[in-house]
């Protein structure tokens, strides 16, 4: 005698009042982990936590993190300062997308961006200095060329140092960024291949 249940539900059949499933395959979306590489790009949701290795170079970070600010603005925006560069500024801040998360970094990384940090820092005032030389030199009446060749090296290293203390001291950036997903660039392929064990 069949004691089947002839309203159980079968195995083949669909409910079409189910919530939908993600396809197999995808990388996962949700909980602490949603992280993963494509290439040389890390990949993660804007509320996912990273793994306790140092992003720069795959080492331990001893619990240690670093907050970054990350802002992408689609590439075409860059056009505008062919018209005017305060419009781009003023667009760039407007249209582009933020997110924050924390890197891990390792002793030997903090060091290296504190270093970065203070070569900017130095370079700039040492240009400050060269600034204030070249104008006292001009105030003297001084006819050297001295006067105009301090102003304009000291105009350089004001603007060199400070982007090179402003990239050095950044880590990552992002390529790009949606309702959803952050897309990092300047993660070690050392991290990247931990990640993928990890995420």
């Amino acid at each position: 005698m069949n004691h089947s249940n002839p309203y159980a539900q079968s195995d083949d059949s669909i409910n079409p009042y189910a919530v939908p499933r993600a396809p197999s395959g995808l990388p996962p979306m949700g909980g602490t982990e949603s992280f993963w590489r494509e290439g040389k790009i890390l990949v993660m949701h804007k509320h996912a936590t990273l793994p306790d290795i140092c992003i720069k170079s795959g080492e331990a970070t001893n619990g240690f993190r670093l907050k970054r600010k990350l802002k992408y603005h689609h590439p075409a925006w860059a056009f505008t300062i062919l018209f005017n560069v305060l419009l781009y500024l003023i667009m760039a801040a407007i249209v582009s997308k933020r997110a924050t998360v924390m890197i891990g970094l390792s002793e030997r990384w903090q060091s290296i961006r504190r270093r970065r940090i203070l070569i900017g820092w130095s370079g700039a005032l040492l240009g400050v200095g060269m600034l204030v030389a070249g104008l006292a030199t001009l105030e003297r009446g001084d006819n050297s060329p001295g006067g105009p060749v301090l102003l304009v090296l000291g105009t350089l290293a004001i603007i060199s140092f400070a982007i090179y203390g402003m990239f050095g001291a950044k880590m990552v950036a992002a390529t790009k960024i949606d309702e959803q997903l952050i897309y990092i660039k300047g993660a070690h392929p050392d991290f990247l291949a931990k990640l993928e064990s990890v995420g």
